[in-house]
């Protein structure tokens, strides 16, 4: 990887690109009420983010986004209740890690931002720095590939400097998620919620 002072010029050369459809992420049901705010890497950082900067992390694959939660879990260890969430997504401004000419103008390659990050606390990994820089350059995420499904793609998404509607996740008609608690539908609900099944309204 570059190093920290010549990645945000790097950034600047590179065209980043626009994306839509679906993302998926599995979250511990009892996180349920904190599941759109990426509030747990907020606080203690993750692959493509040190702690204080928020990021969404999805996968553009249900088996993906499985993988990704039971990563650090043998078959024989057992599985809290999970949340499958189901992301609409339309991004304009992404760096595109899967692409092997911006690896390269970032002196970086899949073995180096795939590799373990031991401390995200630190936030000192040179994807937590690559993504620091993404982020304070005004894009919007990163897609990258998974260090946990060979071939799965991971999308992870600066909250922060998304467009309002950037996204919007589904959810049963009675409930909607709050970065806060689970609240009743109402008129002032979060716009990043819509009804199952599929509605017109992207907020």
């Amino acid at each position: 990887m570059l190093p920290a002072e010549a990645i945000g010029e790097a950034l600047s050369r590179i065209a980043p690109i626009a994306l839509e459809g679906y993302a998926f992420r599995y979250v511990p049901e009892r996180h349920r009420g904190t599941a759109l705010g990426g509030d747990g890497s907020h606080r203690n950082g993750g692959r493509y983010n040190p702690p204080g900067i928020g990021a969404l992390y999805t996968s553009l694959q249900r088996h993906t986004a499985l993988a990704e939660r039971t990563y650090f879990l043998s078959d024989e260890d057992p599985l809290e209740p999970q949340l499958l969430l189901t992301f609409d997504y339309s991004v304009t401004a992404i760096i595109d890690l899967m692409d092997g000419g911006v690896l390269l103008a970032l002196d970086t390659t899949e073995t180096e931002i795939t590799a373990a990050v031991p401390n995200p606390s630190l936030g000192t990994a040179p994807t937590q720095i690559l993504g620091a820089a993404t982020k304070a350059c005004g894009l919007q995420g990163i897609l990258a590939p998974s260090r946990a499904y060979a071939g799965g793609k991971n999308l992870v998404l600066f909250t922060e400097n998304l467009d309002p509607g950037a996204y919007v996740v589904y959810d049963l008609p009675d409930h909607r998620f709050s970065s806060y608690a689970l609240v009743p539908v109402r008129a002032d609900a979060p716009r990043n919620v819509i009804e199952f099944p599929r509605g017109e309204y992207r907020g």
